[in-house]
């Protein structure tokens, strides 16, 4: 496979979990210093640099991830997710109106959210992460939540990601 074209390309993962015994989704909440402060997220998801890009596309994705997961994560709660990721669903591959390549995969641990949680060392640009059992609550993010956020009882993401919690839910949790 040859190397990534796009630069600034991205990638990201989410994480099936459950909350009291419910399928959820991990979602990660933007930081209050981030552009759409309190807005969710993908579980981990990032851009990838300059030396992913020149890796053929398998490696450069898995190594970003990989990069990710510890940097948002940390070691412990990226090492169980990376043996988790032999066989991850494709979510969503497109190229998004900036002409950046998007990529968003998907593994489902299958534990309570709250033992995952007590795993994660939560990186510095992490707002925190919330459960989600059900992705009809997502509303999409509008422009004004840029600089003044998304209030703490709202679910808000942008819309290629609220695509993606749809179709995990839709392809590994059968609903």
């Amino acid at each position: 496979m040859s190397a990534i074209q796009q630069s600034q390309a991205s990638t990201g993962i989410l994480i099936g979990v459950r909350q009291q015994g419910k399928p959820a989704v991990l979602l990660q909440v933007r930081a209050e210093h981030d552009s759409y402060p309190g807005a969710c997220q993908v579980t981990t998801h990032g851009k990838l640099t300059e030396d992913e890009l020149r890796l053929d596309k398998s490696d450069a994705l898995a190594t970003a991830i990989g990069r990710k997961l510890r940097d948002e994560l940390g070691s412990v709660a990226a090492e169980m997710v990376e043996a988790a990721l032999s066989s991850p669903v494709d979510l969503e591959e497109f190229v998004n109106s900036k002409g950046r390549l998007v990529v968003t995969r998907g593994i489902d641990l299958g534990i309570e959210a709250s033992a995952f949680a007590k795993l994660i060392v939560r990186g510095k640009d992490v707002g925190g992460f919330r459960p989600c059992t059900d992705p009809n609550t997502i509303q999409p993010l509008e422009d004004a939540h840029k600089k003044e956020g998304v209030p703490a009882k709202e679910t808000r993401m942008f819309e290629d990601e609220i695509k993606a919690v749809k179709e995990f839910f839709r392809r590994v949790f059968n609903s």
